[in-house]
């Protein structure tokens, strides 16, 4: 995890979103080999929690996918670059697994780090 990792993210002054972390539920459907910028919004809309804009805060759970989807459509570049580092820089689970080939009996490490490695 980044020392700067956290899931309040500002966008502007005034916006900013508060992020949930994936679950394996979120992964359902998704070709993790043949990921997609549409994947990436789909996967990214599952993540907010909360928009807020000034003093308003909007529940995610209030709105439909649409309208989260719209919202991350419209943003700029750098600010969903920003929203990014928050998948970039959350915990991951990763695990040095050894190994023995089994004809040639060279030995070896493989790094398993989240779910693509088993894809």
């Amino acid at each position: 995890m980044d020392d700067d990792h956290g899931n309040e993210i500002s966008l502007t002054d005034t916006v900013k979103v508060i992020m949930r972390y994936p679950i394996v539920k979120t992964f359902q459907g998704l070709d993790l080999t043949k990921f997609t910028a549409t994947d990436t919004i789909n996967l990214t809309a599952n993540c907010i929690h909360q928009i807020i804009n000034g003093v308003e805060t909007h529940e995610a759970a209030d709105l439909s996918k649409k309208e989260i989807e719209e919202f991350l459509e419209n943003l700029t570049q750098a600010q969903f670059t920003s929203i990014q580092k928050f998948f970039a820089s959350m915990p991951k689970l990763t695990m040095n697994v050894k190994i023995t080939h089994p004809k040639t009996k060279k030995k070896g490490t493989v790094k398993l780090q989240g779910l693509r490695s088993f894809f």
